[in-house]
């Protein structure tokens, strides 16, 4: 039977993987810094959002670029990417 793919809740993941790394962040130790700023998060939200299977709302997002200190356009791929992405049967709209 083939594997059927997970669906994609959003568009920064990938992102937020790469600057976290490039911070030399683990997932665990993000987490403990927003948890510390105010979000109850876990290493395993973490996780989801950076596959792309959790969405984030845009004060978690400020969050994130605060606490990484990044911009927030950072977190989004170029423009073209984001429409393929979004118009995927992948994608989760609801």
């Amino acid at each position: 039977m083939p594997r059927q793919s997970r669906p994609i809740r959003n568009v920064i993941g990938s992102n937020l993987k790469r600057i976290r790394k490039s911070r030399g962040l683990t997932q665990a130790a993000l987490a403990i810094r927003l948890h510390n700023a105010g979000w109850e998060i876990s290493k395993k939200t973490v996780a989801a959002i950076e596959s792309g299977s959790r969405r984030t709302v845009d004060r978690e997002l400020i969050l994130l670029a605060d606490i990484l200190e990044a911009k927030v356009s950072e977190f989004f791929p170029p423009f073209e990417e984001v429409r393929q992405l979004v118009s995927s049967p992948a994608f989760k709209r609801n």
